[in-house]
């Protein structure tokens, strides 16, 4: 993105957010897996931070999108096998059936940070809103690397929300 913006080259989208907000990514939008950021005031926040505990006894370590998104997907899993175990056994098909099982799901203690998801055996793509953040960069674009930015709502800026239409076949 330096380089980019040293070029004069603008470039307003990008599928993977900065790591932390340096001046030539300010304005960059990117599309996010989850329904909020590192941080946000949503109940299921707590769980996503008790989880970050594993690795950060502290639980006040910034968590990047990726992060809460792999939460995410991990817990939908997770309910999916428990599903699976009741109904038959944990086999690749069983768990395969499980994720079918709910409509606009969340997986318990997730409530406002996984997306609403429904998959079905001809549709697997969970989620059709896609919410857009927009990068504002604070500060030096010379920190350190390995100094992420530590709260998002500070660097990150809902833009919109969209809802795709599912696909009629």
């Amino acid at each position: 993105m330096r380089r980019c913006s040293s070029l004069a080259m603008s470039g307003a989208w990008t599928r993977v957010p900065p790591r932390r907000p340096v001046k030539a990514a300010d304005g960059v939008v990117f599309p996010l897996r989850t329904s909020v950021i590192w941080g946000a005031d949503v109940p299921g926040m707590k769980t996503v931070v008790e989880i970050s505990k594993m690795s950060d006894r502290t639980g006040t370590g910034y968590r990047s999108v990726h992060y809460l998104a792999g939460a995410c997907s991990a817990l939908y899993l997770a309910e999916a096998i428990t599903w699976a175990a009741k109904n038959g056994g944990v086999t690749g098909a069983n768990v395969k059936s499980g994720f079918y099982q709910k409509k606009d799901w969340v997986p318990a203690g997730m409530e406002g940070v996984c997306s609403p998801s429904t998959w079905t055996p001809t549709d697997h793509r969970s989620t059709v809103r896609v919410d857009l953040y927009r990068v504002a960069a604070l500060g030096s674009s010379e920190a350190a690397l390995d100094k992420p930015i530590k709260n998002a709502a500070d660097a990150l800026e809902k833009v919109t929300s969209i809802d795709l239409p599912r696909r009629s076949d």
